[in-house]
C-alpha cells in the first residue's frame, strides 16, 4: 500500500512542468519508512542531527 501511495503522489507532483526535483525527509529511526523509500530508489544524501531536550512540565 505504501508503494502505491508514494507512486501516486509522485505522479501527481510531477504532473506539473515546474516540478523537477523532489526531496524527501524521514526520521532515520523510522526503519519501515526508510526501507520503503530506498526500495523506491531513493538514496540517503544527508543525515540531519538535532538535539532535543525533554519537555519541562509546569
Amino acid at each position: 500500500m505504501g508503494r502505491k501511495l508514494v507512486a501516486a503522489a509522485l505522479r501527481w507532483m510531477f504532473s506539473w512542468d515546474e516540478v523537477k526535483v523532489m526531496h524527501l525527509v524521514a526520521r532515520a529511526e523510522n526503519e519501515p519508512a526508510v526501507r520503503l523509500y530506498r526500495g523506491l530508489g531513493y538514496q540517503v544524501l544527508h543525515r540531519m542531527r538535532a538535539a532535543r531536550r525533554p519537555l519541562q512540565r509546569p
